[in-house]
């Protein structure tokens, strides 16, 4: 396991959560350019994050 900050971690764990949830996932699907772009920006700080720990 990564040492993700506490910020990532709580994050990580509501893009987990609301995908489970039917209704939240409508949601997602409406703002999908938004979540995309999101996910992208987080994606690739842990990269970056991961790459420096090397």
């Amino acid at each position: 396991m990564t040492n993700l900050s506490v910020c990532e971690k709580r994050a990580l764990e509501e893009v987990f959560e609301c995908l489970k949830d039917e209704k939240c996932r409508r949601t997602y699907m409406v703002n999908k350019r938004y979540f995309t772009y999101r996910m992208m920006k987080f994606y690739v700080m842990t990269r970056r994050f991961l790459h420096v720990r090397r």
